[in-house]
């Protein structure tokens, strides 16, 4: 196993280290609805995928210190608990928050740009780290992956406040 260990730090590049990325989506509504959507926990089972529910462990929600258990669907139809902690609130600017699972953490923050003619731009910038050795391999792999399904909610939560839908 060790020489495996040892294999996969010369083979991967980075191994172990942390995985940053950002996307982002221009959504034709202003600032005040987009940020309203996004703090609605009503609505995130329409743009949010594989998302099943939550249960609040302490403080009040949408406020900084909060902490949850959010529940979702794998692609196997297996349930993923993963631990929310709300990192920082600025209404209609800025949204920050840690996902903690055994497996990984990640911090999210995403940020709300008012644009010209009613438009916001709407950025989510990760950064995620596997918990141990072989954890923070996968999840240097699995970067595209995970940044792929980032943007796919993103653009869920776009074609939702636009009233579009997107083909599979």
């Amino acid at each position: 196993m060790r020489s495996l260990c040892i294999l996969l730090v010369l083979v991967v590049p980075g191994a172990g280290c942390l995985v940053q990325f950002q996307n982002e989506v221009v959504i034709e509504r202003p600032v005040d609805q987009v940020y309203g959507a996004f703090m609605d926990e009503s609505r995130l089972p329409e743009w949010l995928l594989g998302y099943k529910g939550m249960r609040r462990l302490a403080g009040e929600p949408g406020t900084a210190g909060s902490t949850s258990v959010l529940f979702f669907e794998t692609d196997s139809g297996e349930t993923l608990e993963l631990q929310e902690r709300v990192i920082a609130v600025e209404p209609q600017q800025r949204f920050a928050f840690e996902m903690n699972h055994e497996s990984m953490i990640s911090t999210t923050q995403v940020v709300f740009v008012r644009l010209e003619h009613g438009r916001t731009r709407m950025i989510s910038q990760v950064e995620a780290q596997g918990k141990g050795f072989l954890w923070s391999i996968l999840v240097r792999l699995s970067k595209s992956t995970i940044q792929e399904r980032d943007l796919e909610n993103l653009q869920r939560f776009q074609d939702m406040l636009e009233g579009k839908r997107r083909t599979p």
